[in-house]
């Protein structure tokens, strides 16, 4: 590929020739330079919407004791609590988040994998030890794990329930979030013609 200048035009090319190259090249770069631009503003907004929904508007409603309000235009903010969260990968925390479901009585939502891997010759061994690993020989691993939807769940029940309980130590955090409503434009009626 030959790297063209408009300052370095090769003898078998004139100015003219390179014009349409040259003005799709600078078309390229203004967009490219627009569009990173665009980005920017982007992550800007973004950023100040995010602070908006989780913090300050959560807290202007709490400080005069509302969670709902309707806007003279029709537009609706709500603010409700909210739970994030997975049980933690470390294993200290693990093991903590694991015993606190427990004490929580969510013993039930924990699911245990049990996991062998075999060789690809191995595979109707793996089918013939559905009953007994152990004997065959083989070390299974054993994971206990809970999805993080349902532990989200779980904590909004026990929350909802008024349940004293640590969201954290299962690895969750719970905060209050606005979400906005805008009623959507009546559909215009078609007329007969």
């Amino acid at each position: 590929m030959n790297d063209v200048s408009a300052f370095d035009i090769p003898a078998a090319h004139d100015g003219q020739a390179l014009a349409p190259m040259i003005k799709l090249a600078q078309e390229g770069v203004t967009l490219m330079e627009e569009i990173e631009g665009i980005e920017q503003l982007l992550k800007l907004k973004t950023g100040r919407l995010h602070e908006l929904r989780m913090t300050i508007i959560p807290e202007a409603m709490a400080a005069v004791g509302l969670d709902e309000f309707k806007m003279p235009d029709g537009k609706s903010v709500k603010v409700e609590t909210f739970v994030q969260g997975s049980i933690p990968k470390d294993e200290e925390r693990r093991k903590e988040a694991f015993a606190t479901l427990n004490s929580y009585g969510g013993e039930e939502l924990i699911r245990t994998l049990v996991s062998l891997s075999f060789g690809k010759s191995e595979h109707n061994v793996a089918l013939s030890l559905a009953a007994d690993i152990r004997k065959a020989g083989f070390e299974p691993i054993l994971d206990e794990t809970v999805h993080p939807q349902t532990l989200m769940a779980f904590v909004r029940e026990k929350l909802a329930a008024g349940e004293d309980i640590e969201p954290a130590k299962l690895g969750c955090f719970v905060g209050r979030k606005a979400s906005f409503t805008v009623p959507k434009e009546p559909k215009a009626k078609k007329g007969k013609a």
